[in-house]
């Protein structure tokens, strides 16, 4: 039953080793190569910032017992995803998270297990032997741990450098050709307005009369040559009357 139960807990341990989980929030260069070394460095070990940049920061989570090698190698897999040259490991604590209900260690069964079945009774877990009779063992509750991890992943600082200047590059083209493409409605609206509010003066050449200063003097001398001459005939009676007396 010893036996077992330590089988049991190696296979526990291999079936943990995977439930690695990374949240990272940062950014992401170009993925490196599966077979690229990716440099680790521990909690009491520095890093050498004028060769490195930070390119962001993960926190990393796995069951308790879970391998060691195992988180690093899901870590070195992640920072060959995003790109990232090195990984600094800047706090690693063993969390409790919660309880669970395990059977109790009580003596052991004379006979060779057949296993603990889902039934309880109060609680506790029924145990089946090869003979097929059952007897409740005892349950306990005991804390549940988790692995928390505070990690940061790190890019080689030139390559960080470029990547971080080429961005900046498109990010400008992309705004200048926003701004651009702003100005260009902008004038389109303007005209359109200007052509709305203007009235139509057109008029045809049929229309127009070219008249010179001398030819307005002219009209206005025949208009005072043509005008008929005052006669006797025209002059009122009163006036004749007068030149009798």
């Amino acid at each position: 039953m010893k036996l077992f139960r330590k089988f049991f807990a190696a296979a526990v341990i291999a079936l943990t080793a995977g439930c690695v989980n990374i949240d990272y929030v940062g950014q992401k260069l170009s993925p490196l190569p599966e077979d690229q070394l990716v440099t680790f460095f521990s909690e009491k070990q520095s890093y050498p910032e004028n060769e490195f940049a930070l390119l962001g920061r993960a926190k990393v989570s796995a069951p308790d017992g879970t391998d060691i090698l195992s988180i690093k190698e899901d870590l070195q897999d992640e920072a060959r995803k995003i790109g990232a040259d090195a990984v600094k490991i800047v706090s690693f604590n063993r969390v409790k998270v919660g309880t669970i209900q395990v059977s109790g260690s009580g003596s052991e069964p004379d006979a060779v297990a057949f296993g603990y079945t889902s039934r309880t009774v109060g609680g506790d877990q029924i145990y089946t032997d090869s003979f097929g009779r059952t007897s409740a063992q005892p349950s306990k509750v005991e804390d549940k741990y988790e692995v928390i991890m505070q990690v940061q992943f790190l890019a080689n600082r030139t390559k960080f450098d470029a990547a971080m200047m080429e961005r900046a590059a498109e990010r400008a083209a992309a705004i200048q050709a926003e701004v651009e493409a702003e100005e260009a409605a902008l004038e389109d609206i303007v005209i359109s307005s200007a052509e709305a509010e203007t009235p139509d003066e057109t008029v045809s050449e049929t229309e127009i009369e070219e008249v010179t200063l001398d030819e307005v003097i002219q009209e206005q001398i025949e208009e005072v040559t043509t005008a008929p001459e005052e006669t006797a005939d025209t002059v009122p009676e009163e006036s004749t009357a007068q030149q009798e007396n």
